[in-house]
């Protein structure tokens, strides 16, 4: 005989595993109450809209605690929206939920309450009246239900009573369009992430915000250029976070050139597809297949792309070909120090990347050398030929800072690295770069090399396996290149070159 589940439903479907970040929505409810009405017409609104979300559908006795594979989906969920009915409180399985999503907001959940058919003061039990008051007078009289997990659900209900939620005061149809419109706001603030040793960049971001003209309902294509360690990706991806949250959708698409040349320009499709679709529904056989698909299914939306290290027109037709593929009030950025790759398009704006002031420079150079804004006395000389010898670009006073950080005993060696900086011309970057390489060991370098060749976005636990087995001591070597800012280590431990 069937039991009924958390949500008052009997029957079972398949259910996803819990695993990492796998949901974006946990769906909290009631199901005799709203299953077969608003909680349908909002999870169908969240799924059309390509966002993951948790809704329970198997039998599970309302027991004790909470299953292992609820616990991890309101663990592993971005927002939790409980749907507060008049016969919520009704089920312990959902005052559960509630206080685990509680628990979560410490943890960065966002949660989203949904007041339906009931007044927020009889889920505030104010007054003592209420179906909700009702049901924990009775909960404090039945032996299976602890004192202290009625304090925590009577906690849970005045906590999610003070955030903001919404009462359903229109047509399910509509209110379920606002809570999606809502939910992908929340979704879309996760911003790039950036080094916190930036210097000398809010003058540039100030002529950036004001090309971008986001009050404008035109599509615009902004260009950042400039020679390799000038720092076009860091303005590109800080004028990117402090605009983000006025788009419908966003996607950053790195290291174009390198993703091109070895998954294909398909892939890259598939990428910007699933960051604005929100689905991974891409699947084309062909770059003109894509192409296609993008002009038919951008041109509504209000979206913002950063294309970063672009080389070649194909990239470009590929992925926006042209402003019309996209709604008003759209905004391209693009990353180059190829111009040429730009004629003929329709490009808004073109913003060339300056060197920095020596002031800027030696402090850049001075927080990954020093940890803090000016050298060491000893070193104030050296520190100010180094500056000047790199060129004051930002990428090579990064490098340069980060691995003398680690020769801070040894002068001669901030000595050697200055010496071969002031042999090679002002505008050899790609030397002035290289010399720092040539100061890690050998150990480094093949890992380095493994990187840069073979290894793109491997898994570090994974590469690191073979490192070993080559006696290479990944864990100490992969540290190292880390802190020279060689190597870049981001999200799941994925390891790649920084460019």
């Amino acid at each position: 005989m069937s039991q009924e589940g958390p949500h008052g439903v009997s029957g079972s479907a398949s259910s996803a595993p819990v695993t990492g970040n796998n949901f974006d929505v946990f769906l909290s409810f009631r199901g005799s109450d709203t299953r077969k009405g608003i909680t349908d017409v909002i999870y169908e609104g969240l799924v059309q809209a390509g966002v993951r979300t948790f809704r329970d559908e198997e039998e599970i006795s309302d027991g004790e605690s909470i299953s292992k594979e609820l616990h991890g989906a309101i663990k592993w969920s971005k927002i939790g929206i409980p749907i507060l009915s008049r016969d919520y409180a009704s089920s312990k399985w959902c005052l559960r939920e509630l206080a685990q999503m509680v628990e979560q907001l410490n943890d960065g959940m966002i949660i989203m309450p949904v007041f339906f058919e009931i007044p927020v003061d009889h889920v505030k039990m104010k007054d003592g009246e209420g179906p909700y008051a009702a049901k924990i007078e009775a909960y404090k009289k039945d032996p299976t239900v602890k004192p202290h997990m009625i304090q925590e659900w009577v906690d849970a209900l005045k906590k999610v009573t003070s955030l903001k939620g919404r009462q359903v005061d229109c047509g399910q149809g509509e209110f379920a369009k606002i809570m999606v419109s809502k939910v992908l706001k929340k979704l879309r603030k996760t911003k790039l992430n950036l080094s916190d040793k930036l210097v000398g960049i809010e003058e540039h971001l100030t002529k950036l915000r004001r090309m971008s003209d986001t009050d404008s309902s035109d599509v615009r294509m902004i260009v950042i250029s400039g020679i390799p360690g000038i720092g076009k990706t860091t303005l590109a991806k800080s004028v990117y976070n402090d605009i983000c949250h006025l788009f419908d959708r966003c996607s950053f698409l790195g290291d174009i050139q390198e993703t091109s040349a070895k998954k294909g320009l398909v892939a890259l499709q598939h990428q910007l597809v699933s960051d604005i679709i929100r689905r991974d529904l891409a699947n084309f056989n062909s770059v003109e297949e894509g192409v296609s698909f993008l002009q038919d299914r951008f041109s509504t939306l209000k979206v913002l792309i950063l294309l970063d290290d672009v080389h070649e027109k194909t990239q470009l037709e590929a992925l926006v070909g042209s402003l019309n593929w996209f709604g008003l009030g759209s905004i391209i950025i693009i990353t180059t120090k190829y111009k040429l790759v730009l004629s003929g398009r329709e490009v808004t704006e073109t913003y060339d990347v300056t060197e920095m002031n020596h002031g800027d420079a030696l402090k850049l150079f001075c927080r990954h050398a020093f940890a803090k804004d000016c050298p060491e006395h000893d070193y104030v000389d050296l520190s100010q030929r180094i500056v000047s010898a790199t060129g004051r670009l930002p990428l090579a006073l990064e490098l340069a800072g980060s691995q003398l950080s680690m020769f801070r005993e040894q002068k001669e060696v901030w000595e050697a690295l200055l010496e071969k900086l002031e042999k090679l011309p002002d505008d050899d970057v790609q030397k002035k770069l290289k010399i720092h390489y040539e100061l890690s060991s050998n150990s480094q370098r093949h890992i380095f090399l493994n990187i840069a060749v073979f290894l793109w976005e491997w898994i570090k636990k994974i590469a690191s396996y073979m490192w070993k087995e080559l006696g290479l001591f990944p864990s100490l070597e992969l540290e190292k290149l880390y802190l020279m800012s060689m190597i870049k280590i981001g999200d799941g431990d994925r390891i790649w070159m920084i460019n």
